[in-house]
């Protein structure tokens, strides 16, 4: 949210709607000076409150503008974007799910823009792109790099090794994600049978970017489907430590920028779990056609789109598969 010093009278918004805007920017800003530096329990109060005034703050008018960015490639997605399948039979998100989230996404520091966050399951999920701004607005930090190697499949993980570089105050620095003997310190991220190396690597960034953030700034912005740190065998999570040194590797290219991007790689995920959730034949069936049917809004390319259905046939394949043997 730009900040009130900035915000000037449009010509396209009503004054009494500009206002309303301005004291919601105002507000935001008085909550975020007051959460920094904050005692834990101080900061709980303080966003339990705010979450109450800012219910108050966006009028109906005002959800209705934000909304017109809803689903739209100038804002931010949805998994039941118009025309799709969820869409057809279960309807747009309803105000009060789209205003709540709109509130978690302003109190992490989000745009409503920039498919900084996305509503999926009717739930918040904090994009790839809002981590990569949070890292490029640290004061005194530059040269940003970062590097994905390829996954190692381990059960219902794929596991990463992976480098971030960058400049602190004119000093280098990096944080290492790899395995050196017993201690395994990768990413690891959910996979399935169907999921892309793409998809993967965008989980595998989305979480590089919140490791990097915890490093410099102590912050955990993690969204829920970053926890993915259980390797199968072991019966508690693997604790990843993150290295920080002046002495760097010399300077490599940036890694390809992932053809999905995170919060189409979190959906797809989703998805392949719900359609490998139906109990019947048919539940799968019924499943397979709703996610495959909510591909068609949002605005992926011909190749994607086609690699998401195949991934969401193959899962649904794999089902059918289980189910029948069980019968026998």
């Amino acid at each position: 949210m730009t900040e009130v010093a900035t915000l000037k009278q449009s010509a396209i918004v009503p004054k009494e709607r500009f206002d309303a805007v301005k004291d919601l920017a105002e507000l935001l800003k008085v909550v975020r000076g007051e959460l920094a530096g904050s005692d834990p329990m101080i900061q709980a109060i303080i966003q339990a409150r705010a979450i109450g005034m800012l219910e108050k703050a966006i009028t109906e008018a005002m959800l209705d503008d934000f909304k017109w960015l809803m689903d739209s490639p100038l804002g931010f997605k949805t998994d039941r974007p118009p025309g799709s399948s969820a869409h057809k039979q279960k309807g747009p998100y309803n105000d009060l799910t789209i205003k709540r989230v709109v509130i978690v996404a302003l109190l992490a520091g989000c745009q409503l823009t920039g498919n900084e966050f996305n509503i999926i399951s009717g739930q918040f999920y904090c994009t790839k792109e809002r981590k990569e701004r949070m890292i490029k607005e640290f004061s005194e930090i530059s040269n940003f790099r970062i590097e994905i190697g390829q996954p190692t499949r381990q059960g219902s993980l794929a596991l990463f090794e992976a480098k971030a570089t960058w400049k602190h105050r004119g000093l280098d620095q990096q944080l290492v994600c790899h395995q050196e003997g017993d201690v395994d310190n990768r990413i690891a991220v959910k996979c399935y049978e169907t999921s892309g190396i793409d998809q993967l690597k965008g989980l595998a960034e989305s979480k590089l970017y919140s490791a990097v953030i915890k490093a410099i700034s102590g912050v955990n912005i993690e969204a829920e489907t970053d926890y993915a740190d259980v390797i199968e065998g072991e019966s508690t999570p693997t604790t990843r430590t993150v290295t920080l040194t002046q002495e760097v590797e010399p300077e490599v290219e940036p890694a390809p920028e992932p053809e999905i991007d995170s919060g189409f790689a979190n959906w797809l995920a989703d998805a392949q779990s719900y359609v490998a959730g139906g109990e019947t034949l048919t539940e799968v069936k019924t499943n397979l056609q709703d996610r495959i049917g909510s591909l068609d809004g949002l605005g992926l390319d011909d190749a994607t789109k086609s690699s998401a259905k195949a991934s969401l046939n193959q899962a649904a394949e794999v089902r059918k598969r289980q189910i029948r043997s069980k019968r026998k």
